[in-house]
């Protein structure tokens, strides 16, 4: 049914004194109300049930959208619902919306009949809506779904999603049926497009029905549902757990993300003007064993081969250096430890971020061939240290926060090539949340051959922040696009993209009163976060200092 339209009608429903066929019975009037613009009638909306009445006035309001020149039937059926599954047909009306315009006053009466003989009379008091209902664009993706499948068997699922308006209790008409996707655990559908009158009466909190089904080899199964409100999700991103109503267990949740598409053509004119800063960091704790054990993604076969490291920069660092702007990328490894101290505690001599070109003031490296060399130098001084992310994330969150005090359009990317062994999950965890609120992605790349489980545990966490109210962290496993980086450059192509798009929508720009509270920020700053130590330590209190005035 297409519902695109130029304007929309309203109206509410009442009867003269029904005709029912047996006066001594008590009877419940109710309205559904049907609409076809080509094939077959569809169910549309419905009044309430009026109990124990014959000229019922309903308060239910309609909005049918209309298109100038397209002629849209409509089909009033009366009936007498007891319940919602002992319904009675009494009978029924078909009109156009031409119809319903074309009437002098704004009220249409017309003759409901069953056969030939007259019900009542259906009186219309319509109008036109000033302002029609809004187009939306939505997207609706899975979050670490766990199905309910046998240990011994790997079944074919494939997941697909239906939408359903509130009708009335426990009524919801389907108004989007998604296709099915082979992605099971983290399924990303499309976006599509609405009109609001077809998802929401005239109530923003009109509760919406977002069921997840799935094929199990061809046999359709229920994974599970969660109930929202317009509200809630307009112009923003929201997680809504889904829990099993058998074990009360979180199975996984839903990310459900709605626009209006003029907010979304505002915003891309805002999400261009954004420019964009990009660090990478590189695994180099004691998870990745020994350089000369083949287990080790550090390791080659011969002086000719790549390390798995090597391989990911010698495939993404040009990709990565032409979406800065061609300028020096700042490239810091994490993870390691001293070569050489004075010190015999393996604590003290661990180092979470450091520059991989040794150089704490000027990070930043111009080339390929420099990366490749620095990374070179690191593997034989500063592997074996414990993989924690924290520091990293948080060395990223000072530079995109300076950014945000600035006002500046700049967008910080944070790449990380890692084996996916996180030790400090709960401080990776915490940072990854505070980053929602500054100019910030996170893309967490997995090198060699492991299950990467942590990606998967931190995915399912964020989805139940609320804080984390964006599309900001990528967990992408690089041996599935090994044979194709064509394909995992596209996708950084496209997602980097959206999610800036997606934090200038959550996140307006500083007001000129907030500007006056937080005062002038110094310049030097910034150049202190890339670096490290002493000035780097500062540089992060007088920030803090700074980040506090704005709240």
């Amino acid at each position: 049914m297409n519902l695109e339209s130029v304007g929309e009608i309203e109206f509410t429903l009442s009867c003269s004194e029904i005709n029912f066929p047996d006066r001594r019975y008590r009877y419940n009037p109710q309205i559904k109300l049907y609409i076809k613009e080509q094939g077959d009638f569809t169910l549309y909306d419905q009044t309430e049930i009026f109990h124990g009445t014959k000229t019922p006035h309903f308060q239910q309001k309609f909005i049918i959208p209309f298109n100038t020149g397209v002629v849209m039937n409509l089909k009033f059926e009366l009936l007498d619902s007891q319940s919602s599954e002992d319904q009675k047909f009494l009978g029924q009306t078909i009109i156009t919306t031409e119809e319903i315009l074309r009437t002098p006053n704004e009220n249409k009466i017309v003759e409901i009949v069953n056969l030939t003989d007259k019900v009542c009379d259906l009186i219309m008091n319509w109008k036109k809506v000033s302002s029609p209902s809004k187009d939306l664009l939505l997207t609706i993706e899975g979050v670490n779904f766990k199905y309910q499948t046998p240990w011994f068997s790997k079944p074919d699922i494939k997941p697909f999603f239906q939408v359903g308006r509130f009708m009335s209790e426990d009524e919801f008409l389907c108004v989007y049926e998604s296709n099915t996707l082979e992605e099971a655990k983290n399924p990303r559908w499309p976006a599509f497009r609405m009109k609001s009158s077809n998802l929401i009466k005239s109530n923003i909190k009109s509760p919406v029905k977002v069921k997840i089904l799935y094929y199990e080899n061809n046999l359709e199964r229920l994974f599970g549902e969660v109930l929202i409100t317009f509200d809630q999700v307009l112009n923003c991103t929201t997680s809504f757990p889904i829990y099993d109503k058998v074990k009360h267990k979180n199975i996984g949740s839903v990310r459900v993300k709605c626009q209006t598409l003029e907010k979304i053509a505002c915003n891309k004119e805002s999400a261009s003007e954004e420019k964009l800063n990009v660090l990478i960091g590189i695994d180099f704790s004691d998870s990745q064993k020994r350089i000369e054990k083949a287990q080790s993604t550090h390791f080659k076969t011969s002086e000719d081969d790549l390390t798995q490291y090597q391989a990911g920069l010698n495939g993404l660092f040009n990709l990565l250096y032409n979406l800065n702007g061609s300028q020096g990328i700042p490239m810091y490894g994490f993870g390691g430890i001293k070569a050489s101290s004075s010190s015999k505690s393996r604590k003290d001599n661990e180092i979470a971020c450091f520059p991989l070109n040794g150089n704490s003031s000027d990070p930043k490296i111009q080339s390929l061939d420099g990366a490749i060399e620095a990374y070179n130098q690191n593997i034989l001084n500063n592997l074996g240290g414990q993989s924690n992310l924290s520091e990293i994330i948080q060395k990223a969150i000072s530079i995109a926060a300076y950014n945000q005090l600035q006002d500046s359009k700049e967008y910080v990317v944070l790449v990380l090539l890692t084996d996916g062994v996180i030790h400090d999950i709960e401080n990776t965890l915490n940072s990854l949340i505070e980053a929602a609120n500054v100019p910030l992605s996170v893309i967490m790349i997995g090198m060699g051959d492991g299950d990467f489980e942590s990606f998967e545990n931190l995915d399912s966490q964020l989805g139940l922040f609320e804080t984390a109210r964006r599309d900001y962290v990528s967990f992408i496993v690089y041996r599935d696009y090994e044979e194709d980086l064509n394909k995992l450059k596209n996708k950084l192509v496209q997602e980097i993209p959206e999610q800036i798009l997606e934090y200038v929508e959550t996140e307006p720009g500083l007001r000129e009163e907030s500007k006056e509270k937080i005062g002038k920020v110094p310049t030097y700053l910034k150049d202190n976060l890339y670096g490290g130590g002493r000035e780097y330590i500062k540089a992060r209190k007088l920030l803090d200092g700074y980040m506090k005035r704005l709240k």
